[in-house]
């Protein structure tokens, strides 16, 4: 699955991209 490009405001819009980004998926 590709993580969404973009500046970390537009990364921050998107939770999902978020837990993949820092791994979070407990």
């Amino acid at each position: 699955r590709k993580i969404a490009e973009g500046t970390p405001a537009e990364v921050r819009e998107h939770p999902d991209v978020i837990e993949a980004y820092l791994g979070t998926g407990h």
